[in-house]
């Protein structure tokens, strides 16, 4: 069966999409943040450690430092985004997506790729996107709102053979 469908992928989705790809550098920046506080708490703190006020400091520092930490990588991928979308948008605006039994072929305005299903490098998959990633730095983003469920489960099946 064929899927044929004109999406457009705006900068709140291609927003969306970094940050799903930055999730796990941001996980793990928390993880060091949280150690680097109560380091910094136990070092500059007189009171001995198994005090109460001593884990409400380091608690205080460490939400203090995690609402910086989203700021900043909220921030920074919203100006990266929007550098990288805006010159690019017509590429992003009407593009027509096709689906057959031999691969997942994308059209728009000055642009066109595709990729046969035993060349896709990786398929990625999350709550809003499937992303078909044609080599390290080239993919496919596949918004799932623009399909049905049958759709997505067809998707799904063709990609993972």
């Amino acid at each position: 069966m064929e899927i044929k469908k004109k999406i457009t992928i705006s900068l709140k989705d291609y927003f969306l999409f970094n940050i799903g790809l930055m999730k796990k550098s941001i996980i793990s920046y928390m993880l060091v943040l949280f150690v680097m506080c109560i380091a910094f708490v136990f070092v500059f703190y007189e009171d001995k450690p198994n005090t109460l006020t001593f884990w409400l400091n380091s608690l205080l520092f460490y939400v203090i430092g995690l609402v910086f930490l989203v700021l900043y990588f909220g921030l920074i991928t919203f100006f990266a985004s929007k550098k990288a979308y805006t010159p690019n948008k017509k590429y992003y605006e009407n593009i027509d997506i096709v689906m057959n039994d031999e691969g997942i072929y994308q059209y728009s305005e000055g642009a066109e790729s595709g990729v046969t299903y035993d060349k896709i490098f990786k398929f990625k998959e999350n709550s809003l996107f499937f992303v078909v990633l044609v080599s390290p730095r080239q993919g496919i983003i596949l918004p799932k709102k623009a399909f049905s469920k049958s759709e997505l489960e067809e998707i799904r099946t063709k990609i993972k053979k």
